[in-house]
């Protein structure tokens, strides 16, 4: 009970001093986002809804750090069956410019996951061990970002025999970024 106590109020004295640099407009402090956009490689067709959120703190104006999911939302032809993949994690991202319009480029390490509805309309889902996501885009306006995100995962089924498992997804997307 008292660790809990605790915990309650140190989150509410990091969530308070935060708050007090959020929303400034400058990237350094408090960032919040979200993205929709679409993702080619769902099948033949090319028709695919992506999706993004982040959320974590700008170390300066060009190093922001952030809890990121990214993932895309389609029908797969060759399974018949409408599948979501994702990428859920740490993120960096680096804007070669102190304000915008800026470059900028993303790196991030996590875990990587894939959902799909079964036959009985049962939701199930399968997480890899390690995820990745690299990017790059541009802060075309204030708070709006444009950009091209490849996210996966590998993972070796059988460390003996070169088997494994690759999963990914890429994704086009245009980010409202709160800074």
């Amino acid at each position: 009970m008292k660790i809990g106590v605790i915990g309650v109020t140190l989150l509410c004295c990091i969530v308070l001093a935060v708050s007090v640099s959020a929303f400034d407009g400058n990237r350094k402090g408090f960032v919040l986002g979200g993205g929709v956009g679409f993702t080619p490689n769902v099948n033949e067709s090319g028709k695919g809804l992506a999706g993004d959120f982040i959320i974590g703190s700008g170390l300066s104006d060009k190093i922001v750090a952030v809890w990121s999911i990214n993932g895309m939302w389609g029908h797969y032809s060759h399974i018949d069956e409408n599948v979501l993949r994702f990428y859920s994690g740490v993120a960096w991202y680096y804007y070669f410019n102190n304000e915008h319009p800026s470059y900028y480029l993303t790196v991030a390490h996590g875990r990587y996951g894939t959902g799909r509805i079964d036959e009985d309309g049962k939701f199930s889902t399968i997480f890899l061990p390690t995820g990745y996501m690299v990017g790059g885009g541009y802060e075309f306006k204030k708070h709006f970002m444009a950009g091209l995100y490849f996210s996966g995962s590998w993972h070796r089924i059988n460390s003996l025999e070169r088997i494994g498992v690759g999963r990914y997804h890429i994704s086009f997307l245009v980010t409202a970024f709160a800074y």
